[in-house]
């Protein structure tokens, strides 16, 4: 029998590779490159070991402090997308926002505390990409969807704030003997200040609905910003990740052809894998774009068969190919949507068997896909529902969601699947205690499915509803009534595991009404 999902959110290894860089721009030396390095095979404790060791030597008003300081906490950072617990990964954010903090109140230098200051802010940035990440796996939990807004409102004011201080900076030029120099301009600061406001714009605009005229706002605000920086020298990472998200609003628009223009202007050289990477996937949204999902595939497939680390690009190939399923089932072809789907799952499996982000949703995709096939795309979107408003905590829309899902489904047939999802319903409408209203709903579903192997589970639970009932108003009726919907239980069900409970229930409630002994007299 095929059965219902339960009713709880796979949190697994949430290994997070988002492509956002919090440091400022510093130069290029090969100290920067070493901790580059290490962050890019995730040896974070050895760089923060080192970065530490080092920052003890050094006094507060050393410049080589400021370029320590931004390598840990950029790796404070990307450590936190790396680790499984919310509490570890918030530990982490602390932490480098701790030593941000520190080195402020040590310096006087504006230089300096300017590029703390975006630092900080970046790091803020980050935590809400993370939180944006993660937030897709359950798009119901609407309190961390508050959350998020908050924190982008927040940092998009922020950003505002500095973007105007670096525009009036001007710091001092090196001397000409310096060979210890923190080398960064205002106008270094700044363009990575304008590249996270606009990212902060973006994001804001998607989180609201597309016919919104804030998100029209955002948007046209984000372009603004970002052209700034994506008309910088070519060969400057925040010019190139300027124009990547500069090729996403015109994707978004409706201009494939300007973003081709823009995709193809990007030195993919330049780039960090993970960068390369947003590329790759950009050119295979702008060919779904143009309805090529065949191509997209071809594309992503032979990247995904080169780089076998699931990043943004592995998540896409899974969700191109399950389309490309739901295509050929709508044409009739059953094997070849089979083919698609199994080709889908295969390839959401991590080659070296390890989970992060972008493999759970991959496998979510694939999950997804298969409840669409078995229920129905509107049912299992019911039932997805139902099962994220439960994880997030809210019963009474979870269980609204779950009975709609049941009728939805129980229009087609009497069938174990809309049994299991009557049943689901009735379990959290247990839950909220609900006890009079479960009763009706599966005595319909007894009612209504007379040969489903999982009877005795619905009857148990409505055994169990009568007995709450009996508890919260003691009296003949009720209990008369608990007493033969257990013995029925017994009667009905001698093979069932849950012919245990229930006479186990029905032992204690005969030893509770049998009357205490009489003392003898002595």
């Amino acid at each position: 029998m095929t059965s219902l999902p339960k009713i709880s959110v796979c949190c697994g290894l949430l290994l997070l590779s988002a492509a956002l860089s919090t440091s400022p721009a510093i130069a290029d030396e090969p100290s920067q490159r070493y901790f580059e390095a290490l962050r890019e095979r995730r040896l974070w404790s050895l760089a923060e070991l080192v970065c530490l060791d080092e920052l003890k030597n050094l006094p507060p008003t050393a410049p080589r402090r400021m370029e320590v300081v931004l390598e840990l906490t950029e790796t404070l950072a990307k450590h936190a997308r790396d680790v499984p617990l919310p509490a570890e990964r918030q530990q982490l954010w602390e932490q480098a926002a701790d030593v941000l903090d520190t080195e402020l109140r040590q310096t006087e230098v504006l230089s300096h505390r300017l590029a703390l200051a975006v630092q900080r802010a970046s790091l803020r940035c980050d935590e809400r990409a993370v939180l944006t990440l993660l937030a897709e796996i359950n798009p119901y939990d609407e309190r961390q969807q508050q959350h998020i807004a908050e924190l982008t409102s927040k940092n998009i004011i922020e950003l505002n704030r500095l973007d105007d201080t670096l525009a009036a900076a001007r710091f001092p030029a090196p001397p000409a003997n310096a060979k210890d120099w923190f080398d960064v301009s205002a106008r270094q600061l700044q363009r990575s200040v304008q590249l996270k406001l606009a990212e902060e714009l973006f994001a804001r605009a998607m989180s609201q609905p597309t016919t919104s005229p804030d998100r029209a706002d955002d948007l046209l605000k984000a372009e603004q910003v970002v052209r700034k920086v994506s008309s910088g020298p070519r060969d400057a990472l925040a010019a190139q990740r300027a124009t990547l998200l500069l090729t996403r609003m015109h994707r978004l628009r409706g201009d494939s052809q300007r973003a081709k223009g823009l995709l193809d202007s990007i030195d993919v050289a330049l780039l960090p894998a993970e960068l390369r990477d947003e590329v790759l996937s950009e050119q295979a949204e702008l060919l779904i774009a143009q309805d090529k999902l065949a191509d997209a595939a071809d594309l992503l497939r032979k990247a995904h068969q080169v780089d076998k680390a699931f990043r943004h690009s592995s998540l896409n190939l899974i969700t191109t190919l399950t389309k490309l399923s739901q295509a050929a089932r709508q044409r009739r072809d059953a094997a070849l949507a089979d083919e698609l789907l199994a080709e889908a799952e295969r390839s959401a499996r991590p080659a070296d068997g390890g989970a992060n982000y972008w493999s759970q949703r991959a496998q979510q995709a694939v999950a997804q896909a298969r409840e669409d096939l078995q229920f129905g795309a509107e049912t299992a979107a019911l039932i997805r529902e139902g099962r994220g408003r439960y994880a997030a905590g809210d019963r009474e829309q979870a269980a609204a969601a779950f009975a709609q899902a049941y009728r939805q489904h129980f229009e087609k047939g009497a069938s174990d699947d809309s049994f299991e999802i009557g049943l689901t319903h009735a379990r959290v409408r247990v839950e909220l205690k609900q006890f009079e209203a479960t009763l009706k709903s599966l005595d319909e579903l007894l009612a209504s499915h007379a040969s489903q192997a999982a009877r005795p589970q619905a009857d148990l639970l409505r055994v169990i509803c009568l007995g709450r009932l009996y508890q919260a108003m003691p009296g003949q009726a009720a209990r008369e009534k608990f007493t033969a919907a257990l013995e029925a239980h017994v009667r009905d069900f001698p093979d069932s595991p849950t012919r245990a409970d229930a006479q186990k229930m029905l032992d204690q409630l005969k030893a509770q009404l049998k009357p205490a002994p009489v003392p003898q007299p002595k």
